[in-house]
């Protein structure tokens, strides 16, 4: 099972979990959008078993139908990856009270509710294996995206308790922090715009090995977390950001120049 499967990091997961012979249910909001993601899965890996089923992952009713489909189709799931995430760019101290209640709903309640549907199955099954998505702004909070940093920490510490809550059994929960990941993420409407940032840089610079996330750096380190040879592995957060949350680098007016023209790039 995928929440937030039909793009982005989520896309990139189930399409690696298929590459590895799994059955897959990927969950999103949008029914055309999800469609459109099944199809091309089922073109990425032919012969493939894939599904999607629409559901806001806040809604708990819309999860536990789509997770009983998914068992009548595939089976009982035993691996949940929550890569269902928005966030708004706004600092914490200005952000809306909707604002709030749909990031923290999505990100943090989002992941408590697949979890909490899906581990009695596990259970069941003897074990499962979760993974969550966290961020490199849940150890360095990034005050342009306040409500996202804070609802990421609160992933990396549920995701600590599901694996102490699911350890009797045989059910192992992990967090994986990146750091920005390319192309970014769609659901981060601008509500500072107009508004007096004080001191928030603009640009983040490059971590520090040259890059920005892949998609498909997030997929490898989800499908090694959920399979077999990382069974002793539990309760982990995970970095992985190219050593961006190691320390702070020394970077020259050169790197900053270069990595601002990039992240311009990236971002228009």
């Amino acid at each position: 099972m995928v929440t937030g499967g039909n793009s982005g990091i989520g896309f990139a997961i189930a399409r690696r979990f298929l590459d590895e012979g799994a059955a897959v249910t990927i969950i999103g909001r949008s029914a055309g959008k999800g469609e459109r993601a099944r199809r091309a899965l089922e073109e990425a890996v032919p012969g493939t078993r894939v599904r999607f089923a629409v559901a806001d992952v806040r809604d708990r009713e819309a999860l536990r139908h789509a997770f009983d489909d998914a068992e009548h189709e595939h089976g009982t799931p035993t691996i949940l990856a929550c890569a269902a995430g928005v966030g708004v760019v706004q600092l914490v101290s200005r952000t809306d009270l909707a604002d709030w209640e749909w990031v923290m709903g999505t990100n943090v309640t989002g992941t408590l509710l697949a979890a909490q549907l899906l581990m009695p199955r596990m259970a069941a099954a003897g074990g499962g294996a979760i993974v969550t998505i966290g961020s490199d702004a849940a150890v360095n909070g990034e005050r342009l995206i306040g409500a996202y940093s804070v609802s990421k920490a609160a992933v990396v510490m549920l995701t600590k308790l599901l694996a102490l809550d699911g350890a009797p059994d045989g059910i192992r929960a992990n967090c994986i922090c990146p750091t920005y990941v390319e192309p970014g993420m769609s659901d981060f409407p601008d509500r500072i715009s107009g508004h007096d940032a004080g001191d928030v840089p603009e640009i983040a610079p490059l971590p520090p090995l040259g890059r920005y996330g892949w998609p498909e750096d997030v997929a490898a380190l989800a499908a090694f977390l959920a399979s077999d040879d990382a069974q002793f592995v539990s309760g982990a957060t995970v970095a992985l950001d190219g050593a961006m949350t190691a320390g702070i680098p020394a970077y020259d007016a050169d790197e900053v120049a270069r990595a601002q023209r990039i992240a311009r790039r990236l971002l228009r």
